[in-house]
């Protein structure tokens, strides 16, 4: 089996490596409700200060990571709105340390993102913190409070 390699996409290259990815997004995209479609994403990507990062294994992509810097009053996070791909734990360390030094380059303190609880397992041994669940609940109007 291959190494798996992590790598930064220029934005010169995106569209070459979009559609080898594209199905990856959607996968993800699927669990936004409706927020998003990979389309939007790669306008992202082109338009609104977003990063792609992909796993290789060989002549293989086999994930990808969309990340972005959010500037908050009292810190700086990588937030990592879309991960995505297969074999993550095959990938997951390296991508992690390649991430991690453009978050230190970028002055980052943190990597966040938002995630299905299962991804609580995933991260579990590497520092994970749990800070809230998010939900949504359709908009109500007076007539829908019976």
């Amino acid at each position: 089996m291959s190494e798996v390699v992590a790598s930064y996409v220029p934005e010169d290259y995106v569209h070459e490596v979009w559609p080898k990815i594209r199905d990856y997004i959607a996968a993800a995209t699927v669990y936004t409700n409706g927020r998003y479609e990979p389309e939007d994403v790669l306008d992202l990507l082109f338009f609104h200060d977003h990063q792609l990062w992909i796993a290789i294994r060989g002549e293989d992509i086999i994930g990808c990571i969309v990340t972005t810097v959010v500037q908050y009053p009292r810190k700086r996070a990588l937030s990592c709105p879309f991960v995505t791909g297969e074999d993550f734990k095959l990938w997951k360390y390296p991508m992690l340390e390649l991430l991690g030094k453009w978050a230190t380059d970028n002055k980052c303190e943190v990597l966040e993102s938002s995630a299905r609880l299962g991804w609580e397992r995933v991260f579990k041994d590497d520092g994970y913190t749990f800070m809230c669940q998010s939900f949504e609940l359709p908009v109500m109007t007076g007539a829908d409070n019976g």
